[in-house]
């Protein structure tokens, strides 16, 4: 008796903690998924400094020699 009074508020409580973990883990996936875009962006800038430099250098080099 006692538990089939207690049944419903459990099974509610669990879908409401469900709902919460899975609002949780979508806010979480979508603070990783920006994280890697500012990475990859981050490196890809980077990189093309990097080029851009080196490009400098060499024509530096050709001009001077």
């Amino acid at each position: 008796m006692i538990l089939s009074k207690l049944e419903p508020a459990i099974r509610d409580e669990a879908s409401q903690t469900r709902d919460e973990n899975q609002a949780s883990f979508k806010l979480d996936r979508e603070e990783l998924a920006n994280s890697f875009k500012f990475l990859g962006d981050t490196l890809s800038n980077t990189v093309k400094d990097l080029l851009e430099v080196q490009k400098n250098q060499f024509e530096i080099f050709q001009i001077n020699y």
